[in-house]
């Protein structure tokens, strides 16, 4: 995931825009702390697909940081 913010970064012109969904890695370790998290597991899995990449809690800002990216929220 890393390489693909970094391309990302790289690549893109100024004033450039991405918008993206993420998940906690607490959801992927199935702690069952927040709504819905079940749910989005098994609909995954119904559709053949795994989670493969997840951030922290707290952790999106500092990583996509370190590759060039900024939060524009």
């Amino acid at each position: 995931m890393e390489g693909t913010f970094q391309f990302i970064s790289n690549a893109s012109g100024p004033g450039s825009m991405v918008v993206f969904d993420h998940i906690y890695a607490g959801v992927l370790r199935e702690e069952n702390k927040y709504y819905g998290e079940k749910g989005m597991i098994e609909r995954a899995a119904k559709a053949g697909e795994k989670w493969t990449f997840a951030f922290e809690e707290g952790e999106a800002v500092d990583f996509l940081g370190k590759l060039g990216v900024r939060n524009q929220r």
